[in-house]
């Protein structure tokens, strides 16, 4: 039975106070909502994947069926998935080498991911453009100049 966010109430936190005190947090269920960045990392029966909230980012291990809803993994010109994740915090996980991780209970998708259009500043373009005219001008007038002759008849 997959359980959603909507029919619990979690209080949602920030993976930045999870990390600034992760000593509170430690075998305990948090919930906190990012975006999925990376890439799928499978590992026995399960999955890993990157959650990032803010500049903060944490390893989270999801069921296959969880790894099936997600569709968009932030990346360049990608905005990743926007997920709320309930699972249990381990500062110092023993099934997962040492790392900080958390293991998801639930996973809801909370806005799906989309493709981003590169935007090219005309600016740019033109000062990029006038930059390399003026180098290569620079390195022609630099090549034709006459080296200095020494008048003084000594080598």
């Amino acid at each position: 039975m997959l359980v959603s966010f909507t029919a619990l109430s979690f209080d949602l936190i920030s993976l930045r106070e999870v990390f600034d005190k992760p000593g509170s947090f430690e075998g305990r269920e948090i919930a906190f909502e990012g975006e999925v960045v990376g890439d799928f990392m499978s590992e026995g029966e399960g999955f890993w994947v990157n959650v990032r909230d803010g500049n903060y980012f944490i390893g989270v291990f999801i069921s296959a069926g969880d790894r099936a809803r997600i569709k968009k993994l932030g990346r360049y010109r990608v905005t990743g998935d926007r997920v709320k994740v309930s699972g249990i915090f381990y500062q110092h996980c023993r099934e997962h080498i040492g790392e900080n991780d958390v293991h998801a209970n639930v996973l809801e998708i909370v806005r799906a991911g989309e493709d981003q259009d590169e935007e090219i500043d005309p600016v740019k373009v033109i000062v990029s453009f006038a930059l390399g005219m003026v180098t290569i001008l620079f390195l022609v007038y630099s090549h034709r100049r006459e080296p200095l002759q020494d008048t003084s008849g000594k080598l």
